[in-house]
């Protein structure tokens, strides 16, 4: 996935425009059987029994999950920072089927002489190929909201 960030003075000069990418590879798999598979299912089973039965475990993995810049373009007066954090893996699916999931923050600040914004983007991806953009959902929820409105306030005479 390519993303665009831009911001546009109140001249209609872009004055900040990177382009970042996405990419992901998912689906990895690998299977486990033996003493691996064995352990797995006698902690799934509890500590009472005695049966294990040879079953294989197969989970989805991901690798290669990064942010990278494609193009940055920033005027002079301008300062631009995008720092990426990754999530530790988790485990979405069941011990036996194992899916891996991560998410990652891209957190930006900009700023000039006179101000400085900043904000996180994030976005989460699962080793079954599922992609999600948590901004894009966010809108769609919040989007739904009405805009607040303010009371009317009477007027007070004081005399």
């Amino acid at each position: 996935m390519v993303y665009n960030y831009k911001v546009t003075n109140l001249m209609g000069v872009d004055v900040i425009d990177v382009k970042y990418k996405i990419s992901f590879f998912y689906g990895g798999t690998e299977d486990y059987s033996g003493e691996t598979a064995r352990a797995v299912n006698a902690i799934t089973q509890g500590a009472g029994q005695t049966a294990v039965k040879e079953e294989k475990v197969h989970g989805r993995y991901i690798t290669n999950f990064t942010v990278q810049p494609v193009s940055v373009n920033v005027k002079w007066g301008w300062h631009f920072e995008l720092a990426v954090k990754m999530s530790d893996p988790m485990n979405i699916g069941t011990k036996m089927a194992p899916v891996a999931a991560l998410q990652s923050s891209l957190n930006w600040i900009q700023s000039t002489p006179f101000s400085t914004n900043g904000g996180t983007l994030t976005y989460n991806v699962d080793g079954l190929g599922n992609f999600t953009d948590l901004n894009q959902a966010e809108k769609e929820l919040t989007g739904k909201i009405a805009p607040v409105q303010v009371p009317e306030v009477p007027s007070v005479s004081w005399n």
